[in-house]
């Protein structure tokens, strides 16, 4: 079959799939068609080697790879049975219309029209008293990218407290698959507003025409690739309530959840400015809450949208770096107050993932520093002094033509020898999937209660144990979970093993300066078997103790995923007929209304178990054959609740009246209307608390030390 024959055959298939749009294809293409076979015929042998779809609802930019390379050579039938596989190709009458739109502005469009300057300034200027003064509006700049844009403004929407926040997505030219691809993900995101432009004009441009189209009173400049972690915006905002200040930066994390930019210093006359505390823990960052800062990063930027006008935005001359210490040095003028760095404000960056995004870099350099010559601020070399880290000097810096500084930390300051770093290393990743974890919640919980003793704490996530920040840490604090980790030279190692024992080597433990374990039978067991101590130290709760009784409800509660495991007792007591509440993922064939939500946020779990008489708990297999007592077992007693638990050894015997073993669904049942009917008892307030652990923690090293 000869060439020209195959293209006719893959037309005439494309025809009777029926998912050719041809208005939608005749408007992203800006032509019309005479018919459907000659639009499948342009379709095949033009379109779709371009990346063009034939349908709104067939998006190419979502296709998986080897589909998007048939769709690219035209081979219509490997594309068809992946849509028919997926069932794609098909949607509501008016997502297809604001498709359409969009194709019809796609194709349409001149993309060397745009006026000059982008934006009326004095026309925003008089447009100021229409601002909703309560509204946050977020400008998103984004090139040739849907997928991580699609994240930042889910993510911005989704993690504000339900604040009244608007998003303003600025798409600067990008191809018209990947502008018909960040439309379709987000036309159904009320909050949401793409605006399409001829072509790119680079974070500069695309932040002053998305303020130009937003409606807040606020605005916040983020970073296409970012994701904004739960509770981000009224910490970033708060600073604005000082007239003296002129803005505030998110507390900007890598993906492992070390410290991107926890501020913007000068440290010397000769040298841009750098980040500050690069590499380091989240933790660190507490210091700088409340400092001033004479620039800030326009990743994750607040200011009042009044003062954008005032500065006419972002000065298009810089391409992709330096706009924002320039607007930041202009904003001084205005309120001389400064910038802080709002360090509860955590927003993680995937930094300098756009293409081009270093391609005037040297440039941008050249024309701050022109710019700017004689007027920077002084060298702040003091900071690093002031949060308690000795830094290398001179200075050193970048090595390009024009340099800026490359700060680096070569020790902590140390004004009381009894004040030990330990840093606590957890198998959680980083993220906002991280931040869900147990043991995420576990480390801050013990973090905190060793900062209560006087004591620095640090958390490392999984892809962080080995980072240049954990070499100053004193103590290495293994919380073993499924990941085996390694102490570093020169620190005091401590392995607490509060989960799956099973999975623990005896070469681990026998490595450990010390051992500790969240059940007394395996610590005891261990300890014969290894020859060697191994300290019980059992789980613990961050709750506040509190008596049972009140107006709670009867039914019944339970907190888990059931993503990896089948949670019998759920099940138990459903077979049982107990009225149960479910918080977690995963979960499907429950009764209808006893799911209730993928996810709780952990400072929400105390008033949940607080407001129900009876809790429900589960183990892993080996946690609960090794006795290894959760501490949502220990969260549940502190609130006061009833405890229906699986069979872990000894649980009853540490919780006498208030935790109760159910074999089986009978039991469960019978135990679930004791429980009701049970007298409320005092709880003890001792041997709960993750204070508790700390203490016993910090007399273990500091004899072990001595």
């Amino acid at each position: 079959m000869s060439e020209s024959d195959q293209t006719q055959r893959r037309a005439a298939r494309l025809v009777r799939s029926g998912l050719l749009d041809v208005e939608f294809y005749g408007a992203l293409v800006d032509r019309s068609f005479g018919s459907e076979d000659d639009a499948a015929l342009h379709a095949v042998t033009e379109g779709m080697p371009a990346r063009l779809t034939f349908n709104p609802f067939v998006d190419f930019a979502r296709l998986p790879q080897p589909v998007r390379r048939a769709f690219r050579a035209g081979r219509v039938g490997a594309v068809l049975k992946h849509v028919e596989a997926e069932e794609l190709g098909a949607g509501p009458d008016q997502a297809r219309a604001a498709l359409l739109q969009v194709a019809h502005d796609l194709g349409a469009r001149d993309r060397t029209e745009l006026p000059d300057p982008l934006v009326d300034w004095e026309a925003e200027r008089a447009r100021l008293a229409e601002r909703i003064p309560g509204r946050t509006s977020v400008v998103i700049p984004t090139y040739e990218d849907w997928f991580m844009t699609v994240r930042a403004a889910t993510a911005a929407v989704d993690e504000s407290d339900g604040a009244d926040v608007e998003v303003v997505v600025v798409d600067n030219g990008s191809q018209p698959h990947v502008s018909l691809a960040l439309a379709a993900a987000l036309a159904a995101v009320e909050a949401v507003r793409v605006v399409h432009l001829p072509r790119n004009t680079d974070f500069a441009g695309g932040s002053n025409v998305g303020f130009a189209h937003s409606t807040g009173g606020r605005v916040v400049f983020l970073n296409n690739d970012t994701r904004a972690r739960n509770g981000w915006l009224p910490p970033l905002l708060a600073p604005l309530d000082d007239p003296e200040l002129a803005g505030a930066q998110s507390l900007l994390v890598f993906p492992d959840d070390t410290i991107q930019a926890a501020g913007t210093v000068f440290l010397d006359a000769g040298l841009l400015p750098a980040h500050l505390l690069v590499g380091h823990p989240r933790a660190d960052a507490d210091a700088v809450e409340g400092r001033r800062f004479s620039a800030a990063t326009a990743a994750a930027l607040a200011l009042r949208a009044e003062d954008v006008v005032a500065l006419r935005g972002f000065d298009p001359a810089y391409r992709n770096g330096f706009e924002d210490v320039d607007l930041s040095l202009r904003a001084l003028e205005l309120r001389p107050g400064g910038f802080r760095v709002a360090t509860r404000s955590v927003v993680t960056h995937y930094e300098s993932q756009s293409p081009g995004r270093f391609a005037k870099a040297m440039d941008n350099r050249r024309t701050f520093v022109r710019r700017w010559s004689g007027r920077l601020p002084e060298p702040e070399r003091e900071v690093y002094a002031d949060l308690g880290w000795e830094l290398a000097l001179p200075v050193a810096d970048d090595g390009q033509p024009v340099p800026a500084a490359r700060p680096a930390v070569v020790g902590r300051l140390r004004p009381d020898p009894a004040r030990l770093r330990w840093g606590l290393r957890i198998p959680s990743t980083g993220g906002h999937w991280g931040d869900q974890w147990g043991d995420t919640h576990f480390a801050e919980e013990l973090a905190g209660a060793l900062r209560r003793l006087g004591q620095d704490a640090v958390v490392h996530r999984r892809d962080a144990h080995v980072s240049a920040a954990t070499a100053y840490d004193d103590v290495s604090l293994v919380l073993r979970g499924r990941q085996r980790v390694d102490p570093g030279p020169g620190q005091t190692s401590v392995v607490w093993v509060i989960s799956h024992p099973d999975e623990i080597a005896d070469d681990e433990l026998a490595g450990a300066d010390v051992v500790c374990a969240a059940s007394v039978p395996w610590a005891q067991e261990r300890a014969r078997a290894l020859g060697r101590p191994v300290l019980p130290l059992l789980q613990a709760t961050g709750l506040p103790a509190v008596a049972g009784g009140g107006d709670r409800s009867p039914v019944a509660v339970f907190v888990g995923s059931a993503e990896d495991r089948t949670r019998p007792m759920v099940h138990r007591a459903v077979e049982a007929g107990v009225p149960i509440e479910v918080y977690g993922r995963a979960w499907d064939g429950l009764p209808p209304g006893v799911w209730r939500a993928e996810h709780l946020p952990n400072d929400r779990l105390g008033e949940l178990y607080r407001a129900h008489a009876v809790v429900i708990a589960d183990h892993w297999p080996d946690m609960a054959r090794r006795g290894f007592v959760a501490n949502r077992v220990f969260d549940a007693v502190a609130c006061g609740a009833q405890v229906l638990c699986d069979d872990v050894a000894g649980v009853a015997e540490l919780f006498p009246g208030r935790v109760q073993v159910c074999r089986s669904a009978a039991d469960l049942r019978t135990a679930y209307d004791a429980a009701l009917a049970a007298p409320d008892l005092p709880v003890a307030e001792t041997g709960l608390s993750f204070d508790d652990r700390a203490r016993e923690l910090l007399r273990v090293v500091r004899e072990l030390r001595r």
